[in-house]
Order: C-alpha cells, then structure tokens, then sequence
C-alpha cells in the first residue's frame, strides 16, 4: 500500500461600553499571528504523522496519524481532544483500528460532528478499506458505533481516504475504486440507530486516473466530491462534482465546477469545503510549477445555481507556495493553508485568514509557527468552527507532527474614540445586520460558558456580566458611547459576542 501526500499524484449603566475599551485591532494583509495553543500526542514518536488531518467541531477536536506504529507499521492512530473552561485543551481518547495490521493507515482521514467522530482507513485489507464511527456518551467515553465499507468493495478503492460528516450523514471517497477513476459513498444514520449506505456517486464525466473522491465535502443536503486529476486540454486541472439530496431522499449530480482560468496542473478540487451556500476549492498548482495557488469561492443561489464569487490569493504568494493545499470555511471566515511557505525556513509552512466583509472575501491575518522550521509543512491541513482554527503540521519535530491553534479569529472587530476615564465612542462590525450583540465584563481573566445562546462558546473571561445588548444595523456595527469612571481603567476585561453566530471578539483589558 502506498502512501499518496496530497501534494502528488498520487461590563451596570455606566459600563455600557466597556466592550470597546483597550487598543484597537486592525487587521491588514502584513498582519503575522503565533499560535495560541498546540496540540501533541502523548505518545509522540518521529514518523507518526500526527496532523495528517485535522478537524475541529465547537470543543472537540479529532487529529490522525496514520503513521503510528502502536498495532503494527503505520498501522495508524487518532487522537480526541476536549476543550474545557478549567484546563483548555487535553487529549481525551487514543484510537487505534479494531484488529489492525500495518499499513492500514488509520487517521488518514478524520471528521467529527457533535458527539460523533469518524476515522477513515484506506489500507485496510488490501487498500478495500474502512471508516470506523465513534460514539461518546457521559457513562462510557468515545465507543466504536459501526464499522462502514463499501457495498462494492475492491482492492485498492482506497475507501476511506477522504471523508465528511455531517449529523446523521456521512460522505466517504474512495478515489482508488476502478482504476482511480474514483467513487464517493453516502452513508446515513436510520432510526434504529445503524448505519447505512444510502447513496453511490459517480462523476458524470468517468475517466481513469482522476481520483474522484480523493478530496470530500458535506453539508445538509449537498455533496461534493473533487477530482483534483481531472485532465483538461493537455494537462492535469483538475474539477468539483456538487451533489444535492432532493425532497424524496435521491442524490443527483448538480453541477460540475472547473477553475474560471484555468492553468496547466493546476490540481483544481485538492482542498474542498462547502458550508451552507457558499462552497471553497483550493487549487495548490503543481509544486514544480511557476504559480503559488489559489482558492475559488463559489455562492450557491436559489434558481440559478452555483456562482463564482472570488478567487483569493495570498498578498505575499510566491511559485510553489501550496496555497490552497488546505482550505475550510465557517460562516464568515475562511482558512486557507500554504504548506510549503517559507517564512520559517524552506517548505516550513503557513495558514491565512480571510473574513467576509462589505460582500467581499479580505485577507485579514497570516497564521504560523512560533517554533516553525524548514520542512514543517504547516497548513498542509487545516480546520475552522466558529472562533477557533487548528492548522496542522505533520512534518514537524521528525514528522512526529504537531497541530497549532489559533483563537479568537472571527470577522468581529472593535474600534474606539476618546480615553479613559472620560467620554468613549465605541463601534462593533464585522457583523450582519440585525445580527444580536452583547458586551460583556468582568474582572478576571478565564474561559467560561455562561451564554444561553452560545452554550459552547468559551468567553474569556472567568465571571462575566452583561453590559449591553443591541443589533447591528444595516451596515454591521453597533455604536454605543458613555462615560467611564476611573477606577474602571486598568481593572476590567471586555468582550463582545454574536449572538446570532456566536462568534467573539477579543478580550480587552480596560487601560
């Protein structure tokens, strides 16, 4: 079984404001963040690839490595994480495949969905394939719910090697099946509890070698599946299958996507992420070759289909980049990874954050290392959910592999007129309109969940108190303006939240 890096073809009254008081944080394309946490196994060794993928979902992440030799040579493993107010992130379960053998490759793919977590294993018997499904429940922690396999199995399918959840659904590729020409599987949860194949998709347009199902996306009733070796003209460019579930429960083939200007190697559909409307391709470029990539934004639009929106590119791109090797999208904010940036050395790696704002995609901060070094490969992998990003780097410490994460990373922002003590205009955007907004405060610092709107959200601060709450108008902001007394300054930390998305701002302390 060989192994086929993504890269080949293979705060009371008269604190009103306290939300806005502190520096103000804009965001510019020169803008560089260091992680706020990292994430590592326990039981780390060079060669696990911990960070192959990673994916995040509110408070529980799930990070594979499928080089982990715990069962047999890179039999593979994954990791469950939970964020919680008291210790922030720990690792809270260890997986490894029921009857492993070597070169099985658990982790490969990883997904989670509420209490749900699933693990993808392409080399097992015979490159046939598995995905695992894992439970948690309070009494007995994370347990195996089902073992999934293609009805039509083969050797080399490859089932497995990309995969989505989504609730009660669940999408797996399988780009080895006939000749890597590909195929792609929907499974869903019925009532009594067991998992069951609802759905085989195939492309439309059916060529050998063009790995349908190496890259998968799902969200609700849309499907979509990449084919980053599709050729067109003389070259590999690669193309994205959408798929929709209509109301009598059938999937169909509703467009097929190719890159507005196309290149040669461009590897069209490496990265995709569909959420909601709005749907993210990436399309690294071959690394041999003079561009530094690129990610599509496509909007889905009642009666008239999919539209292409933008195409986002970094500010300091350069040839062989790799940007677009990662991409994930939530809501307003769009992550888009860059594994073989150099900034931290030769192919060390990085991340970009792009907010929606005014109807257009801006690129607002670049994401790396603090310890990042030359063949690290960072953003090779990346996840978003709300306020969070985890951007992984498998390469890293002898590719035992590492996972960094980034927080407070939503479009919400903060800007202020005046001093403290004395008379403060204050401003919130980054919001819809309409969007509900609420300001907060206290006195210490500290993660808590203590929002009825936002139960999984963590506000950093350890016993906040509502100060105001109000609506953005139609140009996304809220302004509120009071007086701040003295004995304010230099005490209170402040924080806003978007009720409706439960998205944050950062917490500030009062100066």
């Amino acid at each position: 079984m060989h192994i086929r890096f993504r890269y080949k073809s293979l705060r009371h009254k008269g604190l009103l404001l306290l939300l806005c008081l502190g520096p103000i944080y804009t965001s510019s394309a020169q803008d560089v963040r260091y992680e706020d946490f990292s994430l590592a196994a326990s039981d780390a060794h060079p060669g696990d690839w911990f960070g192959y993928t990673v994916c995040i979902d509110d408070n529980i992440a799930v990070v594979g490595a499928p080089g982990h030799d715990g069962v047999g040579l890179q039999a593979g493993a994954a990791y469950i994480f939970r964020r919680s107010d008291i210790s922030g992130w720990t690792e809270e379960a260890v997986l490894f495949e029921p009857n492993g053998s070597e070169f099985d490759l658990f982790g490969t793919a990883v997904g989670v969905s509420g209490d749900r977590v699933i693990i993808g294993v392409p080399g097992a018997e015979m490159g046939r394939g598995a995905v695992y499904v894992y439970h948690h429940s309070l009494s007995h922690g994370w347990q195996e719910e089902a073992t999934l396999v293609a009805s039509d199995r083969s050797t080399s399918a490859e089932f497995g090697e990309a995969l989505s959840i989504d609730g009660g659904w669940i999408l797996i590729g399988a780009p080895g099946h006939t000749d890597y020409s590909g195929a792609a599987y929907i499974f869903r949860l019925t009532a009594d509890g067991t998992w069951i194949e609802d759905a085989k998709l195939m492309p439309s347009k059916r060529e050998e070698y063009t790995f349908f199902g190496h890259t998968v996306s799902l969200d609700c009733d849309v499907a979509v599946v990449g084919a980053d070796h599709t050729i067109s003209g003389p070259s590999l460019r690669g193309s994205v299958y959408i798929y929709r579930r209509s109301n009598e429960g059938a999937w169909s083939e509703e467009d097929r996507l190719r890159a507005w200007n196309e290149n040669d190697l461009d590897f069209f559909g490496c990265s995709i992420c569909v959420n909601h409307d709005r749907l993210l391709v990436g399309s690294m470029q071959d690394p041999e070759g003079s561009l530094p990539g690129y990610a599509y934004l496509w909007v889905y639009q009642q009666g008239i289909g999919w539209q292409p929106q933008q195409r986002l590119e970094a500010y300091d791109g350069e040839q062989r980049d790799e940007f677009g090797s990662s991409v994930s999208i939530d809501g307003r904010t769009a992550i888009i990874g860059s594994c073989w940036d150099d900034d931290n050395g030769t192919s060390s790696g990085s991340a970009y954050v792009f907010h929606l704002t005014d109807g257009q995609w801006r690129e607002q901060e670049k994401l790396i290392a603090s310890d990042g070094q030359r063949l690290d490969w960072l953003g090779e992998y990346c996840s978003v959910s709300k306020s969070s990003a985890l951007i992984a780097s498998r390469m890293n410490d002898s590719s035992a592999g590492k996972v960094y994460g980034y927080d407070d990373i939503s479009p919400l922002s903060l800007a202020l007129e005046g001093e403290c003590p004395g008379n403060i205009r204050c401003t919130i955007f980054g919001a819809d309109p309409d969007d509900r907004l609420v300001v907060l405060y206290g006195t210490q610092q500290g993660k808590t969940e203590a929002l009825p709107y936002c139960p999984d959200l963590f506000i950093n601060i350890a016993i906040p108190i509502v100060a105001a709450v109000g609506l953005a108008d139609t140009m996304g902001e809220l302004t509120v303006t009071g007086k701040v007394p003295g004995k304010a300054c230099g005490r209170l930390i402040v924080q806003g939240v978007n009720l409706t998305t439960c998205e944050k701002t950062k917490a500030t302390l009062l100066e």
